[in-house]
């Protein structure tokens, strides 16, 4: 059959068989692909409201194929908020920039008065559940 063995890990269909997902580590490629997706926007003149828009669907979609079989750690759901908080905020300058409002409140659905953007760990969850809804039923 003349087949390659591999050893693990390795990818298969974009996902890393045998790595242990409950580490940072093997996140590196989703925040490496946000972050990446960010500086090409950086050079862009993007007003609060296009980053925004940006951050929605683009940013928010990159690691769901991740979340939707894996659990997210801690720590990578809140760097991947900081990163968003930070290029909403910042856009291209360097430094700190002001807040005009807390980051719960751009969490939060605009029916719920935010601004729509969700949370990672929520998505995550109601991703992960529903597997289990499929496999229960």
């Amino acid at each position: 059959m003349q087949c390659t063995r591999l050893q693990l890990p390795f990818n298969y269909l974009g996902i890393p068989l045998g790595a242990n997902m409950r580490k940072v580590s093997s996140w590196k490629t989703v925040l490496d692909k946000v972050q990446k997706r960010m500086k090409t926007w950086r050079c862009c003149g993007l007003s609060r409201a296009g980053r925004l828009l940006m951050i929605k669907p683009v940013l928010n979609s990159l690691p769901l194929y991740y979340l939707s079989i894996f659990k997210v750690p801690k720590k990578v759901a809140n760097d991947i908020i900081r990163m968003q908080r930070k290029f909403l905020w910042n856009g291209q300058k360097e430094g700190r920039c002001l807040p005009l409002v807390k980051w719960e409140v751009v969490m939060k659905q605009k029916s719920a008065e935010g601004l729509g953007v969700g949370n990672i760990a929520v998505k995550n969850a109601a991703l992960l559940f529903k597997w289990w809804w499929r496999n229960a039923t």
